[in-house]
């Protein structure tokens, strides 16, 4: 099962960014993997990133799709996803995860 998560345009705390999977995701255990949707995101914190992938770690889940991101914020998510989360982030379309 997935879940999505739509990340802010100002992407800056860790505590905002563990916020954020708590209230996309709650308790919900079966999320396999996630959708995050970053089309409005101007900038990202490195320790934002790092705590988004690790909340989601954290979580069993090991695939995030990724729509809208710029190559900028693709290549510093993949880098805080490898960084001990084991999480794999893949670029997606809109449509594509529809």
């Amino acid at each position: 099962m997935g879940a999505s998560i739509t990340l802010p345009r100002l992407a800056g705390t860790r505590n905002a960014a563990e916020q954020l999977v708590q209230e996309s995701l709650g308790d919900d255990v079966s999320v396999s993997d996630v959708t995050v949707y970053a089309r409005a995101v101007a900038s990202a914190a490195p320790s934002f990133l790092d705590a988004l992938f690790g909340a989601l770690g954290e979580r069993g889940i090991r695939r995030v799709n990724l729509v809208g991101a710029s190559g900028q914020l693709l290549d510093l998510m993949s880098s805080s996803a490898r960084r001990g989360n084991e999480v794999e982030v893949e670029p997606a379309s809109a449509a594509a995860v529809s």
